[in-house]
């Protein structure tokens, strides 16, 4: 057998093997969206595997990050908006009260 068959024949398994590791770390991930575990973990874990041998698993993990990013700082601005928002109700009551009790 050539080198070059036997190189060949080792990426194809290996392909094959990353395929089933990191289908299988996607389907727990998918299951542990509706029972109890970390699945959105679990799932870029498994994107994670399947980018080190297929380019469009990376740039799925790429897009999926990208978006989790995003949706985390819309939250953060949301808490901070809230937070601002009942600390002047807060400032202004006092202020009231101030105002009343003089």
């Amino acid at each position: 057998m050539s080198n070059e068959l036997k190189t060949s024949s080792w990426q194809l398994v290996r392909q094959i093997a990353v395929g089933i590791a990191g289908g299988v770390v996607i389907l727990l991930g998918g299951i542990m969206l509706v029972t109890p575990g970390p699945g959105l973990v679990m799932i870029a874990v498994g994107l994670a595997i399947l980018g080190t041998e297929f380019v469009w698993a990376r740039q799925l993990r790429k897009r999926v990050k990208d978006y989790i990013r995003q949706k985390v700082d819309d939250a953060r601005e949301r808490k901070e908006e809230k937070k601002s928002k009942k600390t002047a109700q807060t400032r202004r009551r006092i202020e009231r009260d101030t105002v009343n009790v003089s």
